[in-house]
C-alpha cells in the first residue's frame, strides 16, 4: 500500500516528456491514431478511460502533455528486472487483478492528494468481443472522493487494431477524445449509481456496432491467429475445443468447418455467425446448458497446465504441473481441490492466463499460447449464479 501517496520524481518526469516528445509521434504513425489534444488541462485530475489496446497507457498519455501515474495489474510486479525498471520510470500502481481493489481505491487518493494525476481503465479487463465490459463497482464512489476534476476518455478502433486475442497488430485507425469532464461539486451532487452510470454511457463502445456504420479495413498478417483464446465451441459439429486456427483462417479439426477472419473484423465462410459476439453468445447459452446437466464429469479439462500460488507479497508459495477441471462444484488445478463455493473471484489477464482467489490464497493457472481460459472464466461466473440462485430457491425453515 503507497502510505503518502505516490510522487513522480524529476527523473520520471523527465522522461515522461521525452517519451511524449520521441515515442508519441512514432507510436501515433504506427496505429493511425488521432486523438484531442488535452495537454491544457490542469493537473491534479482523474482519468477514467475503455480498455481495448494492447498499449492503452501510450495511447492516453500521447493527449495529455503532464506526467500521468497509471494503475495496472499487479501481474507486471512479478517480472523481475522488468519490473524494477518499470516502478523506477513510470509511476505505477499495482492492482490485483480477480480481486476486490480497495487497497486500490486508497492508493489512487493518497496519489491525487499528493498532486499527481492518475488514468485508471475503469473496466480492468479488454474486451475479448469488442463490446466494452463491466466498469469495477467501486468506480463511482472512487471518482465522488477523489476530490479532482474527473475526465471521461474513449479510445475507439483499438479493439480491431489488437484484439485482445490476436497475436499481431493491424493497421486501420483508431481515435481517442475525452467524453466529459466533470468537477468535484458535479460529482458530489450524484449518487454512486448516477456516477457509474455516466462513466459506463461515456465509455461504452461496441466495435462491431461501429463497424456497421463506419466500415474500416483493419490490415494485417496472420489475422485470425489465437482466436480458439475465445472461440471453444463449433457450430457445425458441437465439439468442444477443437477449434484450430493458422494465418487468416479458423477451423475445426473434427468436422472441417472453415471461417476466414476478414479485414473489417467478420467472419467469412459457410456459417451461422459472421461475428465474434453472435458466436460468443451462442457457445454462452450452450455453456449454459452445460452446466445445468446432471453427472459427474467434469465440464471442462485440459492438460498440460502450470498453477502458481502467489502470496500477499507476491512471493512464490507454490507450483505445479498437470491438469485443470472443471465440475459444478469445485475446480480441480493440477493436486489443488478448490470449491466452488470458496472461489471469491476468476478472471483472465493477457489473451488466456487464469487469476483466481480461493480463501484468502491467490493462484494463477497458465497453459498453452492457445488454451482456452476464458471458458473457465465464464463458467466460473454460470455457476455462482445458479448457485446463488437455488440459495434463493431453497425453502426457509420456520422454527416451531
Amino acid at each position: 500500500m503507497i502510505e503518502q501517496g505516490l510522487q513522480l520524481n524529476a527523473f520520471q518526469r523527465r522522461l515522461y516528456q521525452f517519451l511524449y516528445v520521441i515515442v508519441a509521434p512514432v507510436y501515433r504513425r504506427l496505429i493511425n491514431y488521432s486523438y484531442e489534444d488535452l495537454s491544457g488541462e490542469a493537473p491534479p485530475y482523474l482519468i477514467l478511460a475503455n480498455h481495448n489496446l494492447v498499449l492503452d497507457p501510450v495511447a492516453v498519455a500521447c493527449a495529455f502533455k503532464n506526467p500521468l501515474c497509471f494503475v495496472a495489474s499487479d501481474h507486471l510486479q512479478r517480472l523481475g528486472f522488468l519490473t524494477r525498471l518499470l516502478k523506477g520510470c513510470f509511476g505505477i500502481i499495482f492492482r490485483r487483478k480477480g480481486t476486490v481493489a480497495y487497497s486500490t481505491a486508497l492508493d489512487i487518493l493518497r496519489t491525487l492528494k499528493a498532486g499527481e494525476s492518475v488514468c485508471l481503465f475503469a473496466e480492468g479487463n479488454r474486451s475479448f468481443t469488442g463490446s466494452t465490459t463491466p466498469i469495477l463497482p467501486a468506480t463511482g464512489a472512487l471518482a465522488r472522493k477523489a476530490g479532482v476534476p474527473v475526465i471521461t476518455y474513449k479510445i475507439e478502433g483499438g479493439y480491431f487494431t489488437h484484439p485482445r486475442w490476436g497475436r499481431s497488430m493491424r493497421r486501420g485507425k483508431t481515435r481517442g477524445y475525452a467524453v466529459n469532464r466533470y468537477s468535484p461539486e458535479q460529482l458530489r451532487r450524484m449518487t454512486v449509481d448516477e456516477v457509474n452510470a455516466c462513466i459506463r454511457k461515456d465509455l461504452f463502445e461496441d466495435a462491431y456496432a461501429r463497424q456497421a456504420v463506419e466500415p474500416i479495413l483493419y490490415k494485417g498478417k496472420r489475422r485470425a491467429e489465437y482466436l480458439e483464446n475465445v472461440l471453444f465451441l463449433c457450430p457445425g459439429c458441437g465439439s468442444l475445443g477443437r477449434l484450430k486456427s493458422q494465418g487468416n483462417r479458423l477451423f475445426c479439426a473434427d468436422c472441417g468447418l472453415e471461417a476466414t477472419y476478414q479485414e473489417d473484423g467478420k467472419l467469412g465462410g459457410d456459417l451461422p455467425f459472421h461475428t465474434l459476439p453472435e458466436w460468443d453468445a451462442w457457445q454462452t447459452d450452450r455453456l449454459r446448458d452445460l452446466a445445468q446437466r446432471e453427472g459427474e464429469d467434469p465440464i471442462f479439462r485440459d492438460d498440460g497446465m502450470t498453477i502458481i500460488q502467489w502470496d500477499t507479497n507476491n512471493q512464490k508459495r507454490f507450483a505445479g504441473e498437470g491438469s485443470i477441471a472443471f465440475y459444478r462444484d469445485r475446480l480441480e488445478a493440477c493436486g489443488k481441490i478448490l470449491p466452488l463455493a470458496r472461489l471469491s473471484n476468476m478472471s483472465i489477464y493477457e489473451r488466456n492466463t487464469i487469476v483466481l482467489s480461493w480463501d484468502t490464497d491467490y493462484y494463477e493457472i497458465k497453459g498453452s499460447i492457445t488454451f482456452c481460459g476464458r471458458k473457465y472464466a465464464q463458467l466460473y461466473e454460470i455457476l455462482k449464479e445458479l448457485q446463488e440462485k437455488e440459495k434463493q430457491e431453497m425453502p426457509v425453515k420456520k422454527c416451531i
